[in-house]
């Protein structure tokens, strides 16, 4: 991980922590740990889909890391939204305190 990237992270966990109703920093670092990895795993799949079409491995992928994110959102009282086109981030999170990271102004992606 290169500076930027843990500026990035950091950033994430603070605000994680803040937002979130888990307040222990090393569970926290895990969560966001696993969802970074589904957020790499969820952009793949979207760009291999505007390559070709997914095979069902593929889709039963995506399906169940949706379905485990949504239970970690709401494990964390967060609420979850999902980006299938490949330009952007696959993970966006609305954080309670408005706080935001993404062009839209509503939501913050696992960035790093």
């Amino acid at each position: 991980m290169n500076k930027q990237e843990l500026e990035n992270y950091t950033r994430t966990l603070v605000r994680f922590l803040e937002d979130s109703e888990e307040k222990n920093p090393v569970v926290m670092g895990d969560i966001l740990y696993q969802l970074h990895r589904y957020e790499v795993t969820l952009t793949r799949i979207s760009v291999a889909y505007c390559e070709r079409y997914l095979s069902q491995a593929e889709e039963k992928k995506n399906e169940s890391i949706i379905k485990k994110v949504e239970k970690i959102a709401a494990e964390l009282g967060l609420k979850v939204r999902f980006n299938s086109d490949p330009r952007g981030y696959a993970i966006r999170f609305v954080l309670p305190s408005g706080r935001y990271n993404q062009f839209d102004g509503e939501t913050w992606a696992l960035n790093w």
